[in-house]
């Protein structure tokens, strides 16, 4: 079955290396600005804390920058 909720996708930066991952979440699970979500970063090859960053891509408006 195919999931219908609308996401919202989120850009996770790494504290370490500064490395930038974009992940979808549910609109009823957004997370605050500044959220830190500790997950498996690519480049260090071990968990490091990723900032959430909502908001570098809106426009004034709530549009959203291609």
């Amino acid at each position: 079955m195919r999931d219908r909720t609308k996401k919202f996708y989120s850009t996770l930066i790494c504290k370490e290396c500064g490395l930038k991952m974009t992940i979808p979440r549910p609109r009823a699970k957004k997370r605050k600005e500044g959220h830190i979500k500790t997950m498996y970063c690519a480049v260090c090859k071990e968990e490091r804390d990723f900032i959430e960053n909502n908001y570098s891509r809106m426009k004034k408006g709530g549009k959203y920058e291609k």
